[in-house]
């Protein structure tokens, strides 16, 4: 079977996103090291890493490579060592024309509708980092960072230590340091996860929300729900 194609375009907004996440987690000023390859259906290989990046530091003039896979790693630099080690990642530092090309790029590629995650594993899944406060699906796309201690946050961070299971707008109210003002879908919403991937992970009413943080591909399938979107990432309040 024919494996399914990715859009160019589409490949550039996975590498963009994966440096604004590198970026956030990184210290201020610092170089980032981004992977030879993402795992992505089909693979985001070692050349199509090369060519994007090169794309972006020779023609969109926004990164700059320090290193490419195979260079002597400069982190050994003045090291005693037996043997020079190769790099096996790319080390860039992103300009500060970089973070408006990547919003432009997500508002250019959420207003298309361009469909998003297909993986390689037989499951897709959401994870929750309490010291970033990043949402992440299959640990590499980032969802949303809600604001500490604000509403989103606060939901979010309940769902998360209580998954698959029914969870009442009672319950938040009598757990949650304040009752919750916005219904529970405008709070998903605020958090990106809207239509399809709102359904895939969470069942929600007026009254009520379940989270299934791990889904099959197979079961996604078959509700119609994959592949999946990934809608713009953004702080949220």
């Amino acid at each position: 079977m024919p494996q399914p194609l990715i859009d160019p375009i589409v490949k550039i907004a996975y590498v963009v996103q994966l440096i604004e996440q590198k970026i956030a987690l990184s210290p201020k000023g610092s170089k980032i090291r981004i992977p030879q390859s993402v795992a992505l259906e089909p693979p985001l290989m070692a050349g199509d890493m090369r060519a994007i990046l090169s794309k972006l530091e020779t023609d969109e003039k926004l990164i700059i490579v320090h290193e490419r896979p195979g260079d002597f790693s400069s982190e050994f630099q003045g090291m005693l060592t037996l043997a020079r080690i190769r790099s096996t990642a790319f080390l860039l530092t992103p300009n500060a024309k970089f973070s408006a090309y990547a919003k432009k790029l997500r508002a250019s590629l959420q207003t298309n509708q361009e469909p998003l995650i297909q993986t390689l594993t037989e499951q897709v899944s959401i994870r929750f980092d309490d010291l970033s406060r990043h949402i992440l699906l299959n640990d590499c796309f980032l969802i949303a960072q809600p604001a500490y201690d604000s509403e989103n946050y606060r939901f979010f961070e309940y769902v998360w230590k209580h998954p698959d299971r029914l969870i009442t707008l009672e319950e938040f109210n009598q757990n949650l340091e304040e009752p919750l003002k916005k219904p529970i879908a405008k709070i998903l919403e605020n958090l990106n996860f809207r239509g399809p991937l709102k359904d895939a992970f969470f069942q929600v009413s007026k009254t009520s929300v379940l989270f299934t943080p791990v889904r099959t591909v197979e079961a996604l399938t078959a509700a119609g729900l994959y592949p999946l979107r990934l809608f713009s990432t953004q702080k949220t309040d």
